[in-house]
């Protein structure tokens, strides 16, 4: 998705939370939110949202000389979700439809999301989830999807909110013929984005059927970008692609092959899903060869 004005703002905003976690100096935030609002001045906004993003999140880490702002909030919030998991479990267990409920969580759990929010209640979002239909709801295409895949790529979002994608793997891997699941994390920090140490942290590499693939948001020696043409013929590849999140959607909604999975937290994001802000979405459809 191409940057529009409402984005601006939300570039800043990103810029000064993520200083003040990485940093406790007014003076270096002040000198971040100058750069910051220099380069968003002399850039091109031709651009994707991830392009942009990247650059911000590049300033604040040179000027605080802290390669991860958010490790903090990283680790705090996957506690705060492996606290939960048993409860979740047992929600889904119970369920009249344990694929569906697993599948409503995991949306809820994207409400863990420093990039479009300041602020969030993960509880009252589980049960305002739950009780409310999806906006977008291609459920029975995915469920359907499932029962004949073999090799299953997902495409994880933010920290804390893998421990419901955890779930809602686990979930799959029982009603389905799975045999192999590649979980795409972050090779480098971007904002409160998952990467392989909490994919650790939860289990994750627990699972047998589960390897582990890196993404990187901008350009990086270390790993390719989701829109990289080796990237989107892994994706291609694949039996089936889940999404998570709002800004896989955004570097990836052309690609019609995919089940996006996410929460609509701001206006630019709704515009372009014809969906009002706060809409609960399961989009996507099968490969059709």
């Amino acid at each position: 998705m191409k940057m529009e004005l409402d984005c601006i703002p939300c570039f800043i905003r990103q810029a000064l939370q993520a200083g003040r976690f990485a940093i406790d100096d007014k003076e270096i935030q002040q000198q971040i939110l100058k750069e910051v609002m220099k380069t968003l001045i002399d850039s091109d906004w031709d651009v994707n949202t991830s392009t942009m993003g990247d650059k911000v999140g590049n300033i604040v880490k040179i000027l605080t000389n802290n390669s991860d702002p958010y490790y903090k909030e990283k680790k705090h919030y996957n506690r705060v979700a492996m606290d939960m998991y048993p409860d979740i479990e047992h929600l889904i267990n119970k369920a009249k439809d344990p694929l569906y409920t697993a599948v409503k969580l995991a949306i809820a759990g994207n409400i863990i999301d420093f990039g479009a929010k300041e602020t969030f209640d993960l509880n009252k979002t589980i049960s305002k989830v739950l009780k409310s239909p999806l906006e977008i709801d291609n459920y029975e295409s995915l469920r359907e999807t499932i029962k004949t895949t073999q090799t299953l790529i997902y495409l994880s979002d933010n920290s804390g909110e893998i421990v419901f994608d955890k779930l809602l793997l686990e979930t799959i891997l029982k009603i389905g013929k799975i045999q192999k699941i590649t979980f795409v994390v972050k090779g480098i920090p971007f904002l409160n984005d998952a990467m392989f140490e909490d994919a650790q942290d939860i289990g994750l590499d627990k699972i047998p059927q589960i390897e582990f693939s890196k993404v990187c948001v901008g350009s990086s020696e270390t790993c390719s970008s989701k829109t990289s043409p080796s990237f989107l013929a892994m994706l291609k590849g694949s039996d089936m692609v889940i999404s998570k999140g709002q800004a896989n959607y955004e570097d990836l909604c052309n690609q019609d092959y995919i089940y996006f999975l996410l929460m609509v937290k701001c206006p630019v994001v709704a515009k372009h899903m014809n969906v009002p802000v706060g809409s609960t979405i399961l989009r996507g459809s099968p490969h059709l060869s």
